[in-house]
């Protein structure tokens, strides 16, 4: 089995995988995919085994896209060929777009924890303002100058009320 054939192999794995029904390959996917591995090789100098796994990431990224329903719908190895550039935008915004529901989670879970130390109220307003956000939350009681570091002077003199609630 040659290199092209096995890429090939790869994506309708995948297919039959995320769509749930069989891939047909043709001459066309066999043109395509020699264009891809092109565009590929001139880009990045890997063996062979990592540029099976690049396009195993690829293809899978590509059988992912929700936001297009054209692509998703159209989605052959031509089309992937044809629209790499477009396609790779789709994924990265995609791939933003999880990213900020996987911050957003975490900021309400830190709000959470934070509503325990200080009133719902208070843990509010501190993640509503336009300064820098809560990268982490205290899970101790911090210092004068760590609290500064952290949340900014603005905030100097909510200092000795979070320490209060923090029970020290």
């Amino acid at each position: 089995m040659d290199f092209i054939s096995r890429v090939i192999n790869i994506y309708t794995d995948l297919f039959t995988k995320y769509r749930g029904i069989g891939y047909t390959s043709d001459e066309k996917d066999r043109s395509a995919v020699g264009k891809l591995l092109k565009k590929y090789k001139a880009k990045n100098k890997s063996d062979s085994k990592k540029t099976l796994e690049d396009f195993d990431m690829l293809f899978t990224k590509c059988l992912q896209i929700t936001s297009s329903n054209w692509l998703r719908d159209n989605m052959t190895l031509p089309i992937i060929n044809s629209k790499l550039n477009e396609i790779k935008l789709v994924i990265k915004k995609e791939d933003q777009d999880r990213r900020v529901i996987k911050r957003n989670a975490q900021n309400l879970e830190d709000l959470k924890y934070l509503e325990k130390i200080v009133s719902p109220q208070e843990a509010k307003r501190m993640f509503a303002m336009p300064r820098r956000q809560f990268n982490k939350v205290p899970r101790e009681v911090l210092s004068r100058t760590q609290f500064l570091k952290r949340f900014g002077s603005g905030r100097l003199n909510e200092y000795e009320t979070y320490k209060f609630k923090m029970g020290r």
